[in-house]
């Protein structure tokens, strides 16, 4: 399988790494209101970049999508399962089912487990954009080829 990693995409991990740190040590590099507003960009950069990496990684695949993403998750869940057990034990003192149920399933910002949630749900819909991707350039070279079949008629 080729390796299809470029400098740009490198290059805004660095960068998103960067914002990250920033965003994670306030008070050590929050000398200026200019700095905050550049490390914003860190969580949104990385959901793009995800989502690029995540279609080259489908479209080169010659493994089925939906078994692709299903490895994917196994890979995340089981250990975010585990995870999210040794944290409830720790903060209730001791293992409820309601809250270990709640912290496992709900997704808001206020928990400790927040992004590694946001992933599995980009994970979870990664294939249906793919798919809406593929169609729509399957529609775009279908309407070019009738184009050119058509001596010019346009196609709708």
């Amino acid at each position: 399988m080729q390796n299809f990693r470029t400098r740009w995409v490198d290059a805004a991990k660095c960068a998103a790494i960067f914002a990250v740190m920033t965003d994670h040590l306030r008070g050590a590099l929050y000398s200026s209101k200019y700095i905050q507003y550049v490390s914003f960009y860190s969580v949104s950069l990385f959901i793009m970049l995800m989502g690029v990496t995540t279609y080259w990684s489908f479209d080169n695949s010659k493994i089925v999508v939906y078994k692709k993403v299903l490895k994917r998750l196994s890979g995340i869940l089981i250990p975010y399962i585990i995870a999210v057990f040794i944290y409830n034990c720790i903060k209730y003192r001791g293992f409820y089912w309601a809250n270990f149920r709640d912290n496992l399933i709900n997704f808001n910002a206020s928990g400790p487990h927040y992004y590694v949630l946001l992933y599995v749900q980009m994970l979870i819909i990664s294939p249906i954009i793919f798919c809406f991707i593929k169609r729509a350039e399957n529609l775009s070279r279908s309407k070019i080829l009738l184009r050119e079949i058509g001596g010019g008629m346009q196609l709708l």
